[in-house]
């Protein structure tokens, strides 16, 4: 086994949000911190780049990673470029990353991509040994993605849930299609609560402002972004039908683990290819393909207990009923 695969190995032995953990906790902050934000405006999107014909899919990928999640996240990326968009299959993301740059400092940018094609020939393989070299991700890790970056800006809040829903807003006005799919990656806290108050749920941590989505925001995100095929979530304890009642009206199926989560995820390269050969999947197989994928790269790795499921949206109203 070589160091770069060694690396790579150890690099996914970590739980996405163990709730003891400093670095995952809520203590910095409480609900009483976080103002009643108002659904955005439908003003005019005006994109970076974009596509005039629509596509058959959109995928979506949401990420406030900044901590040692970004290794699995960039890894993440990595591999969808591996496998490329085409013309079926479109792929935004946006990610905020710490990178170190050639004079030596560190700079936290948050980066926009809309995939292009496969990347050449050994380019994602040469990116991952900068990605998993040890300590900060050398800023040449990018270069993998070449024309495929689209912005690049100085880090903000990205626990704000009106910074994903304005990632989300020009994805579906830049890259219109017949179906989508939103991905969110990063902590979430489910029904633990480090300061034993009344229980504050939500994900997407943004772990230096100490902001994050909490559940009442995410139907705002959802409302904000329009319906979803499929509504990924990479975040800890997240599936549960608090969760599910708020983006019910907004996604045929919900994706997501009802434990902690391993941060190396769903096998997102998989997804794409899958998308590409039968884009009349059912939004219930991609979810089972999904979740099915992750328990198994989760044993791939030698790590126990993942779980994931795949709720259906459908049935949310019944529920409520009773």
């Amino acid at each position: 086994m070589t160091n770069f695969i060694k690396v790579l190995f150890l690099a996914f032995l970590i739980p996405s949000a163990p709730a003891a953990a400093a670095p995952f906790a809520l203590d910095s902050m409480n609900a009483a911190d976080i103002g009643a934000a108002p659904a955005p405006a439908p003003e005019a999107v005006v994109p970076d780049a974009g596509a005039t014909v629509p596509a058959e899919w959109t995928v979506m990928v949401y990420s406030t990673t900044r901590d040692q999640l970004r290794y699995a996240l960039l890894w993440q990326l990595l591999e969808m470029k591996r496998v490329g968009a085409s013309e079926k299959v479109r792929v935004v993301a946006q990610a905020t990353l710490p990178f170190l740059k050639a004079d030596g400092s560190v700079s936290t940018d948050t980066v926009r991509i809309a995939l292009g094609g496969p990347a050449a020939e050994g380019a994602v393989d040469a990116a991952l040994e900068k990605v998993f070299s040890g300590g900060q991700i050398d800023e040449s890790a990018l270069e993998a993605f070449g024309a495929d970056i689209i912005r690049r800006d100085p880090a903000g809040d990205t626990g704000d849930w009106r910074a994903a829903a304005d990632f989300t807003r020009w994805a579906s006005a830049a890259y219109p299609s017949s179906r989508r799919a939103l991905v969110i990656y990063g902590h979430g806290n489910g029904f633990f609560d480090a300061k034993k108050q009344p229980a504050q749920k939500g994900t997407l941590m943004d772990t230096e402002t100490g902001n994050y989505v909490t559940l009442p925001e995410l139907r705002e995100l959802m409302r904000a972004t329009g319906h979803v095929d499929a509504f990924v979530m990479t975040s800890c304890i997240m599936q549960m039908a608090e969760v599910a009642w708020q983006v019910k009206d907004y996604a045929d199926v919900v994706v997501g683990s009802s434990e902690l989560m391993y941060a190396l995820g769903y096998d997102m390269g998989g997804m794409l290819g899958l998308l590409n050969s039968d884009p009349a999947v059912p939004s219930a197989e991609l979810g089972k393909f999904l979740a099915a994928g992750y328990v198994e790269r989760a044993k791939a790795f030698e790590r126990p207990g993942a779980h994931a499921s795949v709720l259906d949206t459908s049935a949310l109203d019944e529920l409520g009923r009773r």
